[in-house]
């Protein structure tokens, strides 16, 4: 045998091996689990800081991380969030604009109100169509912005009824009547008088939000029932007829208005 086909006879195994070699690791490749492939999450290809994957949780070594919990705004179905829990969260983030999702009106209105007076911005009243609850939500936003600033001058934009309420509010913010002498003209009066009248306390009450369970105007209704409902958790009597929202519901009337209620039997 020539020396020029023994090279022939070699070049040529060496190209079979090589095709059968790369059919192998192809073949490895495709029948691979999925958390092996490239670019999956097994614990192998995890990232190197100890960090979980976008979506997850850290968690304790040796354990699954666990998913992020997340916010109705977050979540794939608007549809897996009560009207309850909107509201919590519109209030919690100080923004009326998370009240829009809310189905009934009347509801969305009172989630509005609270949302602005938590974020102490009375222009996210003007989210509000009806007129009452508008206005009572103008009042406690500004009152809360008065507040917050230590400026009974913000009041001035309220009714006088309101505006004097305003006011005690805000004096009622201060450490001592020593502050009033920051104040001129009738504040720093009504500052004074506000202070000899009455004892402020030590520091102004934060902003909590109602537990669902809780029935903070006393009516019978609980909180969750109420926002739910439509009606006012803080109005014992929302639609204002002299009956209590939870009396009305008890003998099958609208707390809302006029009528009795769809349920209600004759």
């Amino acid at each position: 045998m020539s020396r020029r086909m023994i090279i022939a006879i070699g070049a040529g195994v060496l190209v079979l091996a090589l095709v059968v070699g790369g059919l192998l690791v192809w073949r490895m490749r495709a029948t691979a689990p999925a958390s092996e492939q490239p670019g999956g999450q097994s614990a192998s290809n995890r990232p190197s800081n100890g960090s979980a994957p976008e979506g997850e949780t850290p968690a304790p070594e040796g354990e699954e991380p666990v998913p992020v919990s997340r916010g109705c705004a977050e979540r794939e179905s608007a549809e897996a969030c009560s009207d309850a829990e909107r509201y919590a969260e519109a209030v919690a983030a100080k923004d009326a604009a998370r009240c829009g999702d809310i189905g009934d009106a009347q509801a969305r209105d009172l989630c509005v109100g609270a949302a602005a007076e938590a974020a102490a911005d009375p222009s996210q009243c003007d989210r509000i169509g009806e007129d009452g609850i508008r206005t009572r939500c103008t009042e406690r936003a500004v009152t809360a912005q008065g507040r917050a600033q230590g400026d009974p001058a913000v009041c001035a934009a309220l009714g006088a009824e309101a505006a004097a309420a305003c006011e005690g509010d805000v004096y009622a913010g201060y450490p001592s009547a020593d502050r009033c002498t920051q104040l001129s003209g009738e504040q720093a009066v009504n500052c004074n008088a506000f202070f000899a009248d009455i004892a402020p306390p030590a520091e102004p009450q934060p902003l909590t939000i109602p537990p669902a369970s809780g029935d903070e105007d006393g009516d019978g209704l609980t909180n969750g029932q109420e926002i739910e409902m439509g009606t006012d958790p803080l109005n014992a009597d929302t639609d204002g007829d002299g009956f209590s929202d939870g009396e009305e519901v008890k003998n099958g009337y609208n707390p809302l208005g006029p009528g009795r209620l769809e349920t209600a039997t004759p």
